[in-house]
């Protein structure tokens, strides 16, 4: 798992990148780990059509792409 330390942005969602070459459980730990999701209270969708998982929080929005193994912020 490669963690972005600059802002890079997806071209193809125009999303922030914050990490690649990630699975959905290592992606869901460091969210969890850094803080930047509540255990308690995320919702977690899955978009079958784009492959992705919208993974949502109080205020924030997370997305991972499963076809590119890329975890995306809104």
């Amino acid at each position: 798992m490669k963690v972005f330390k600059v802002i890079c942005v997806d071209t193809a969602t125009h999303c922030q990148i914050l990490a690649e070459d990630c699975s959905y459980n290592s992606a869901c730990f460091w969210l969890e780990s850094k803080g930047l999701i509540n255990p308690n209270n995320v919702k977690i969708k899955w978009d079958f059509k784009t492959n992705r998982y919208l993974i949502s929080d109080e205020n924030t929005l997370f997305i991972y792409d499963e076809n590119r193994g890329l975890l995306l912020s809104d």
